[in-house]
């Protein structure tokens, strides 16, 4: 689901919630997924931002917020640690086990960590709010993306905010 911010600002000034409302709705459901909130620089997303953790942190939903480094090429393990109770010694062994293992194709790496987490019950249901979403790296976006259609049994939930539509 794309909001796009610029039909929402009357909303906005109106102090009508109805769109964090909608937001709240979609991240009770008991399915994976992801919701991006797209607008311009200076139109309102900080706003939308605030108030929708607010409300989420109210409703006693298990949130993290993650920001994107925009000096750090590859995200894939600050997603990892959110979604999972991994360390980072872990990970990195993980990795290397796939490298033995000689899984050198993006989407099969995802999925050797993902039967990997699954199998160890190290997934948890979450909701990532995900501020400034288009500093995110191509390979951490189709890891996302991957992760919220192949999981099924715990809910993972992405609420991106970005100037661009990523998804």
């Amino acid at each position: 689901m794309s909001i796009m911010i610029h039909d929402e600002l009357s909303a906005l000034a109106s102090d009508n919630n109805a769109m964090i409302k909608n937001i709240i709705a979609d991240i009770q459901k008991e399915e994976s997924g992801i919701c991006e909130i797209i607008g311009k620089s200076g139109s309102g997303k900080t706003y939308i931002f605030r108030n929708l953790h607010k409300e989420l942190e109210n409703s006693n939903i298990n949130i993290r917020v993650f920001v994107p480094h925009i000096f750090k090429y590859n995200q894939l393990f600050g997603i990892i640690r959110l979604i999972a109770d991994i360390d980072e010694k872990e990970f990195h062994q993980l990795l290397l086990t796939a490298k033995e293992k000689n899984i050198t194709a993006k989407y099969d790496l995802f999925y050797f960590i993902s039967e990997y987490l699954n199998d160890k019950n190290l997934i948890k249901p979450i909701t990532i709010m995900l501020y400034e979403g288009y500093l995110l790296d191509d390979y951490t976006n189709d890891f996302i993306q991957y992760i919220t259609q192949y999981i099924t049994q715990e809910p993972i939930k992405f609420v991106i905010f970005s100037r661009t539509p990523k998804f």
